[in-house]
């Protein structure tokens, strides 16, 4: 008789080997780094929402499965908790390193000028990235697909844990990272200010917008609000420079931020993709005229569910593809370029707390056995290629984020075997 936990080491392989052959091909020139914007746009604008459209609109029934709003409610808890942890994280990393430089001698001004700026509402939305950016759809369908031994229960249940991603961490994020943008813009201005009004006499606010500390010119661009609250006076032939960073009153109601952050979130088409799949599933659409066992099932449509499916297929495969050519590229130094000791305590957090603190939010909620399963499960997986995408857009953290990344997708296989195995001889959400 075959082991029982063969399913989930192939479907760990499977994964591996795929991210493996990414990687030899870039190795081999075949594939380079300039592919993977365009292979990962492919999927977030096109496969993943497929994705999303079939397995919410047409897999999930809101009306019957009753637990699915406890299930989703878990991983909203689960992030919600991880934020404040990340946040006193972030405290003792700020209190540890202005003890070193009271202590150092090495000019901290210096220091600065050779590394990305930081700010606190930066450093917080890394180490959230670094916590619960979870690969539920990417690494979650197909390893639940493994232990259910159904690809329908794969995609349900992975589908259902993004959603909390998407409509909560997300936005979160992202106005952590234009607060992050505005601050380290305010910080470079007074710089700018002085060659302007040295040189030409007069300040050009475009210039500070386009200071070199931003390096990724790309959109989100700083928000102005923040850049305005620096001023400057010139006396005689020298050049006075008053700096006054926002506060959090300014920040939280400053329109410009809010507005970026919004137009960023809407215009992600995995949003839409979740909107068009509660649209389909609510009006109960998927489930009368799209769902192939529906007893309403029409035939002349069935070119819309196969099509979606289609294209749903190749989130995974393909994603885990683009990983691959991207960590041949970062190399190791640039995948391992933090200590040993960080990594070790975002491996801990990552795959042994995070999954515990998920055992207790399925008992508080009382999912049931197979939703229990899922929840611990997916919370134990490495986070996604995205979190590191989004820290170089912001240039904050990309070191962590990829290091993160890697280590954690390396270690997938022994990871899922011992919490599958854990569970089952403690006999918790037996399946």
């Amino acid at each position: 008789m075959a082991w029982k936990y063969i399913p989930v080491v192939n479907v760990c392989l499977q994964i591996l080997f795929t991210i493996l052959l990414g990687f030899a091909l870039s190795a081999a020139g075949v594939f380079h780094i300039d592919h993977v914007p365009v292979l990962v746009k492919f999927v977030f604008c096109v496969a993943l929402p497929c994705l999303v459209v079939r397995g919410i609109g047409i897999g999930v029934d809101f009306y019957s499965d009753k637990f699915i709003w406890e299930y989703i409610g878990a991983f909203i808890l689960l992030r919600a908790v991880s934020l404040l942890l990340a946040a006193a994280v972030m405290a003792t990393r700020r209190y540890q390193s202005r003890r070193r430089q009271k202590t150092s001698d090495i000019n901290a001004d210096n220091e600065n000028d050779t590394s990305p700026a930081t700010t606190i509402p930066g450093e917080l939305a890394v180490v959230w990235l670094n916590l619960t950016w979870i690969s539920t759809v990417i690494l979650g369908i197909p390893i639940l697909t493994a232990v259910f031994a159904s690809p329908a229960e794969g995609a349900f249940y992975g589908l259902l844990a993004g959603i909390s991603s998407f409509i909560f961490q997300l936005p979160c994020m992202l106005w952590l990272f234009e607060i992050h943008t505005i601050l380290v813009t305010v910080k470079s201005i007074p710089f700018a200010l002085e060659i302007s009004t040295a040189d030409c006499g007069e300040w050009d606010e475009s210039a500070a917008v386009d200071s070199p500390t931003r390096l990724n010119t790309q959109d989100p661009k700083p928000s102005e609000t923040g850049i305005n609250q620096t001023t400057a006076n010139t006396k005689g032939n020298g050049t006075q420079v008053q700096q006054h960073s926002p506060s959090l009153r300014e920040l939280l109601g400053s329109r410009d931020v809010w507005i970026k952050v919004v137009s960023r979130v809407a215009k992600n088409p995995v949003i839409w993709g979740i909107i068009g799949g509660f649209f389909i599933s609510l009006s109960t659409l998927g489930e009368k005229y799209f769902r192939p066992a529906s007893d309403e099932f029409v035939d002349e449509l069935g070119f819309f569910e196969t099509t979606l499916k289609w294209f749903g297929d190749t989130v995974s495969p393909v994603s885990l593809f683009a990983m691959g050519v991207w960590m041949h590229h970062q190399g190791r130094k640039g995948l391992f370029a933090v200590s040993t000791s960080t990594m070790g305590l975002y491996m801990f957090a990552k795959l042994v707390a995070a999954p515990f603190l998920m055992i207790g939010l399925a008992k508080m909620l009382e999912l049931d056995n197979r939703a229990g399963r899922a929840a611990v499960l997916i919370a134990t997986l490495p986070i996604s290629l995205a979190s590191f995408s989004l820290g170089e857009e912001y240039n904050i953290g990309r070191a962590e984020l990829a290091a993160n990344v890697a280590l954690g997708t390396l270690l997938l296989l022994p990871t899922t075997l011992i919490w599958v195995a854990a569970m089952d001889d403690a006999e918790l959400y037996v399946v």
